[in-house]
């Protein structure tokens, strides 16, 4: 199970993503500074939240993490950094929450999906 990282900097801003009881992620797409955090609400059930880089392969995008998923209950997660040896600025990445968490990394998107669809966090740089 992944631990959340702490904030990267004073200046990192936190970007809610809502998990609904239909398992959208509320916004569908959100942009945040590599130097941000990103902190999931998740509101009906525990879920695993599955995440792939850029290329679309599984992979650990949130520092801390470990699976290539995040395990969250019901309620606001932690604050989750990127992992800057996975993401880079420029770069869309993508999430998606599961029931249960799949035997392999490659068949989240398949095995246990909740009725929700991939969500994608556009990666910018920390330049205004």
């Amino acid at each position: 199970m992944a631990e959340a990282a702490p904030a990267k900097s004073a200046t990192a801003t936190p970007h809610g993503i809502t998990v609904s009881s239909s398992a959208n992620p509320i916004p569908l797409t959100t942009g945040a500074a590599i130097t941000d955090v990103i902190v999931f609400t998740v509101l009906s059930k525990p879920v695993y939240i599955w995440t792939w880089n850029a290329a679309g392969n599984p992979a650990n995008i949130f520092s801390g993490e470990t699976g290539d998923y995040l395990y969250l209950p019901v309620g606001p997660s932690s604050q989750y950094g990127f992992n800057t040896s996975v993401v880079s600025p420029g770069q869309a990445i993508t999430f998606q929450a599961n029931a249960d968490a799949p035997s392999l990394p490659r068949t989240a998107d398949v095995k246990g999906p909740l009725t929700g669809v991939r969500g994608t966090i556009n990666i910018t740089s920390n330049m205004p």
